[in-house]
């Protein structure tokens, strides 16, 4: 049975899964975190409750505990490390608490753009102190970005949640966009739950050029490849990326 010092992480961020009801990784957790750790682009796709929202959240506060390790300057930087993007605000907040948890063991400054887009005080906390670990939508994002009240080109992960649904609500322009403004060596997890067919569909962007891991991912992964993606869209992943989706 694998434990949390197993699959690579940290003491300190082992301890934090513990802290919050997580005494031993659960199957996508074993298998994903030591892909994402390394850097990998991934496609992650398992059943609701599985515990997919730590196995991407633990080997993204690790990559930029390493960053700051690397660039001790890093800490003390305004500007975002790593993202998280949803489809919904309620999906952001819940993210934002399972992540709120984990922070308190290692000292990261965890935001959400939903909190600065309804406060003044969490906005101007946002420019002022800045942020480790960003959450939003991908139009929150976008306009922070777009108002230059914000840079994305110190993050170093970031992860898409539900990113079926955030391509069946119609923010794959957004989105795309806010990974053209990334640094092109960021990791990237999409992390989808294929409720149905159409849902595995709308993942076919996102998907190919990927790791691909989880349980029973192989019949999606077929599935999503018979999709089309728009010529625009390809043409931005292909340029900004690195990808080869033709």
């Amino acid at each position: 049975m694998a434990s949390w010092r197993s699959l690579g992480l940290v003491e300190e961020l082992c301890s934090a899964a513990r802290k919050v009801g997580a005494e031993i990784p659960t199957q996508i957790q074993t298998i994903a975190i030591p892909k994402l750790l390394e850097g990998h682009h991934a496609a992650i796709a398992a059943a609701t409750g599985t515990g997919k929202t730590l196995a991407y959240l633990l080997p993204m506060m690790q990559r930029i505990k390493q960053d700051e390790e690397a660039r001790p300057e890093a800490k003390h930087q305004l500007q975002p490390r790593a993202l998280v993007l949803a489809p919904t605000r309620d999906l952001v907040e819940q993210i934002h608490a399972d992540a709120k948890a984990l922070s308190h063991a290692t000292k990261l400054r965890v935001r959400t753009m939903t909190e600065a887009d309804r406060s003044s005080w969490a906005r101007r906390r946002l420019e002022e102190e800045g942020s480790d670990l960003l959450m939003g939508t991908p139009e929150s994002l976008l306009r922070a970005v777009s108002a230059r009240k914000m840079s994305l080109r110190k993050v170093v992960s970031v992860t898409v949640d539900e990113a079926d649904d955030v391509l069946l609500r119609g923010f794959y322009e957004p989105l795309v966009e806010v990974l053209r403004l990334c640094a092109p060596r960021s990791t990237f997890a999409s992390l989808a739950e294929a409720k149905d067919d159409e849902n595995k569909g709308a993942q076919e962007a996102l998907v190919q050029g990927f790791t691909h891991m989880g349980q029973g991912f192989a019949e999606p992964v077929q599935r999503v490849r018979e999709m089309r993606v728009t010529p625009n869209c390809r043409a931005t992943l292909d340029a900004s990326w690195g990808w080869n989706l033709s």
